[in-house]
């Protein structure tokens, strides 16, 4: 976060924050977006939409995009693709144009079970997944103040742009096990089953019979 801040690049990563209503998932998007020049929430529909000027906001948050696994699978090449500068932007009565980008993509879900907020692949290189709030509501908590974190805003950003960051490891996704069982999550239950298959049996193959189509059959 502090690299892109302080660069004014656009950022090869996209943070999705996973948690329970009420762990401050859109207020901290918010707060971010406020610091650096602006916000905007954005729904699936607005997503499925053919205009997209929403894009020129500095930070976007895209909230509970996914009610079914069939959208989040329909949603994966498109949001893959916010990680791209330039965009092509759609405006409502106006011709497209295309815009060189260094805005900021939030992706926050509500924790699911049904089916994953957003479908990542293995070897994934855009997505850090980043979950917690121990199911609490900060509405309900007596140490929360909303106020306050207005105040420490501008202290905040002070500290994001005087943060020393090693570029090339701000580009690198964190891999964590909530990642990890998201991507299992979302996966073809057959690809899955034939990567497990050769994976188990990768070792014992070594030097002896290879793994026949049979088998996988």
């Amino acid at each position: 976060m502090a690299t892109y801040v302080q660069k004014l690049e656009k950022p090869r990563t996209i943070p999705v924050l996973v948690g329970h209503q009420g762990t401050g998932k859109t207020e901290v998007a918010r707060l971010f977006g406020k610091g650096i020049g602006g916000f905007c929430a954005v729904d699936n529909g607005l997503i499925e939409s053919q205009f997209n000027t929403y894009l020129l906001n500095p930070v976007v948050l895209m909230d509970e995009l996914s009610n079914s696994q069939r959208d989040s699978n329909q949603l994966k090449n498109k949001i893959k693709a916010l990680i791209n500068e330039n965009q092509t932007i759609n405006r409502k009565h106006t011709n497209t144009f295309n815009a060189e980008l260094n805005n900021y993509i939030i992706v926050a879900s509500n924790e699911q079970v049904a089916h994953v907020p957003l479908v990542i692949e293995q070897g994934d290189r855009r997505f850090t997944i980043i979950s917690g709030g121990a199911d609490k509501n900060l509405a309900h908590e007596a140490w929360f103040d909303h106020a306050q974190l207005e105040k420490e805003l501008p202290a905040f950003m002070l500290c994001l742009l005087s943060m020393d960051i090693d570029e090339d490891k701000a580009a690198i996704p964190l891999m964590n096990e909530t990642k990890q069982q998201l991507m299992e999550m979302g996966e073809d239950f057959r690809i899955a089953h034939v990567r497990d298959f050769i994976e188990k049996r990768r070792e014992t193959c070594i030097g002896s019979a290879e793994v026949k189509l049979s088998h996988l059959c």
